[in-house]
């Protein structure tokens, strides 16, 4: 069977089309240099430029660059996590698309407009169009300053106070239209890539899918598509980072308390949990289908079994033959077995383990918050309490 290629994320278009002018040809394609290529443009400048101005490190200002903790999460670990999750998430989503087709779950009669389906995936991922207008959508979040800062009554490296005005540094310009435009195209990025795959989860979700109710995975033989979603978890780590380090900074520097930011912690983690993880109940109306289907299939079929067996072997007065070895009662354990398979068949994909590891990758950058207002013990009491109660 031939297998079919497909990757989520393969590099910018708008990137790849500039790549093409002789002007920016330099743009590596290597990923450890986009890496250290993005940082570069995010980060380095707004180093240079607030050393150069005296606010990287000591008393000019309350928050000195070095010490915001904010930066360090969004232009050294999100940025970086956006830019690699390709490599790492697309081998994974590959194996999801082929398993549909080695599982036989994706009959034959199907399989074109499979294709099609993953064709069209392909184009909507990368579209020039798209990336232009995201392009657009971040400047306009930026000139609105949507983005989240520490509060105003605190100095920071941002601006500089002469008296009762403030004015921006040359550091926060470069922020402001350069560092944060990067990090928010590569996020916003993701965030239509992840549309595309619940767009083509949806397409398959709609083809006569042949989902098997009685399959020991208990989501009728469609357990792979929620294994493969758990590489996104490296999303969700990238997200608390930032999150974990904005709460850090008003804890420090603002006297905030931990407990004040408990709700926007839980509503954080469910909100990454039904952008990534939602898309997969597009599959529950059809194992709800299907586990009807066999269930009045199984049902008919186990009525009529038992009926003859205990005829056989309940209601005949002939005690010649001993019921023990009997193939019919092996069969009838077989088919409690199938029904009871039946009857435990999950309709919503994600299970204990899956929503276990994001929950872990959310949890994993709050420890060091946790360790800096409470005892370590504490902090394993707390997490001990988030997973396993």
């Amino acid at each position: 069977m031939e297998r079919v290629e497909f990757s989520l994320a393969d590099g910018s278009a708008v990137i790849k089309r500039l790549r093409m002018v002789e002007a920016f040809r330099w743009i590596p394609q290597k990923l450890t240099c986009h890496i250290a290529l993005a940082v570069s443009i995010a980060w380095l400048p707004l180093l240079v430029l607030t050393a150069y101005q005296g606010a990287a490190l000591g008393d000019t200002v309350q928050v000195p660059f070095l010490v915001d903790m904010v930066q360090y999460a969004r232009f050294l670990v999100a940025l970086p996590c956006a830019i690699a999750l390709g490599q790492y998430v697309n081998p994974r989503l590959a194996s999801v698309l082929n398993s549909f087709l080695k599982g036989n779950i994706v009959r034959e009669k199907d399989r074109p407009c499979f294709e099609a389906a993953i064709v069209q995936a392909k184009a909507l991922r990368s579209s020039v169009v798209v990336e232009l207008i995201i392009l657009a959508l971040v400047y306009l979040y930026m000139s609105l300053r949507l983005h989240r800062e520490s509060s105003s009554d605190i100095s920071s490296w941002h601006y500089v106070r002469h008296g009762a005005s403030i004015s921006a540094t040359a550091a926060d310009w470069w922020f402001l239209w350069v560092s944060m435009p990067l990090l928010l195209f590569a996020w916003f990025l993701w965030a239509w890539r992840l549309g595309v795959w619940a767009y083509l989860l949806f397409r398959i979700s709609r083809l006569d899918l042949r989902v098997v109710a009685t399959h020991p995975d208990r989501t009728g033989g469609l357990g792979f598509v929620q294994v493969g979603m758990r590489r996104f978890s490296v999303l969700v780590f990238a997200i608390s980072s930032i999150l974990c380090a904005s709460i850090g900074e008003e804890i420090v520097f603002s006297g905030a308390t931990l407990r004040s930011y408990e709700l926007d912690l839980a509503v954080f983690f469910l909100i990454c949990l039904a952008v990534i993880l939602g898309p997969l109940m597009i599959f529950t109306p059809t194992l709800i289908r299907s586990k009807l289907a066999y269930w009045g299939r199984y049902g008919q079929f186990a009525g009529n079994y038992v009926q003859g067996f205990d005829d056989k072997w309940g209601q005949a007065d002939d005690r010649r033959h001993s019921p023990l070895g009997s193939p019919d009662i092996q069969s009838l354990a077989d088919l409690r077995h199938s029904y009871a398979g039946i009857s435990e068949m999950r309709i919503v994909l994600p299970n204990r383990t899956t929503v276990g590891i994001f929950a872990i990758a959310y949890v994993v950058p709050a420890i060091p918050l946790l360790a800096s207002v409470i005892s370590f013990r504490e902090v394993l009491s707390e997490v001990y309490s988030l997973l396993l109660k």
